[in-house]
């Protein structure tokens, strides 16, 4: 009986250990030092090595800090250990579409929702992994459930209205992204986009005012840059357009032969 008593006490201790590191390795990832965020899981760990949720955060932190693989042998373990942990396998999608692996991605974008419908962001992330792969419909099917979900997502109306820029379903796209800036004004790409949509649609004075009102949100928003280059260019402004060309090119240097090419067009 002593003995049962100290080996319970002795796991309680562990585990007060492991917690402690956990949340302390917590605080240090909510200020943005995942280096030291990983340094108190790595201890956490060393007290509970099973600790799937610990493992999670630790690939958390492994990833906000570009160790994208990593991360990802962190979230299977986690997901080894707890299979219904959906958080882990979302978060190994976000991993996962990250290094490109889209159709992994999508596998745990499923099982995810599969354990818990209500991950809002693996129906938005699932819609861009379906975008990419060509599957519009489906893609199309996961923004409106982000939105039946939260109407205040300006990221999911843009990806929305994505869709409908490349279907040219021009109107269509330019109400979502006026959704996406009425919930955030702040929201560059959706100018950017509309910029695009309102190109499209013969509108170019519109079309350059939201390109400018991007680059005032983010000054280093390359590609707002490079199309209000183009659209300068074509309105045979073309000290305008090159000084934008020229920008774009700071900003992106590996690209600077394609802008080149693209401004003689």
């Amino acid at each position: 009986m002593f003995s049962v008593t100290g080996i319970t006490h002795a796991q309680g201790t562990r585990a007060a250990s492991a917690e402690s590191y956990r949340q302390r390795g917590d605080e240090w990832q909510a200020k943005g030092n995942y280096g030291l965020a990983i340094a108190d899981y790595n201890m956490a760990l060393v007290f509970d090595p099973e600790n799937a949720q610990i493992l999670n955060n630790r690939g958390i932190a492994r990833y906000r800090s570009g160790d994208l693989t990593v991360a990802i042998e962190d979230y299977s373990r986690a997901i080894a250990i707890n299979p219904g942990l959906a958080q882990a396998i979302y978060n190994r999608g976000l991993a996962r579409k990250n290094i490109g692996d889209q159709a992994g991605a999508l596998e745990d974008f499923n099982l995810a929702l599969s354990q818990d419908a209500k991950l809002i962001g693996a129906y938005n992330n699932r819609g861009l992994v379906r975008t990419t792969l060509g599957d519009l419909v489906g893609a199309m099917e996961d923004f409106d459930q982000v939105i039946r979900m939260d109407r205040n997502l300006p990221e999911v109306y843009n990806n929305r209205g994505n869709l409908f820029l490349s279907a040219k379903r021009y109107e269509e796209a330019i109400a979502d992204y006026n959704r996406a800036i009425k919930c955030n004004p702040h929201y560059a790409p959706a100018y950017l986009n509309r910029g695009l949509g309102l190109k499209k649609l013969g509108r170019a004075d519109q079309a350059l005012a939201d390109f400018t009102k991007a680059i005032e949100i983010n000054p280093g928003f390359f590609e707002a840059w490079y199309h209000r280059g183009m659209l300068h260019e074509q309105q045979g402004q073309f000290d305008q357009a090159q000084s934008d060309f020229d920008q774009s090119a700071r900003l992106r240097p590996e690209l600077i032969n394609q802008i080149s090419a693209a401004s003689k067009d």
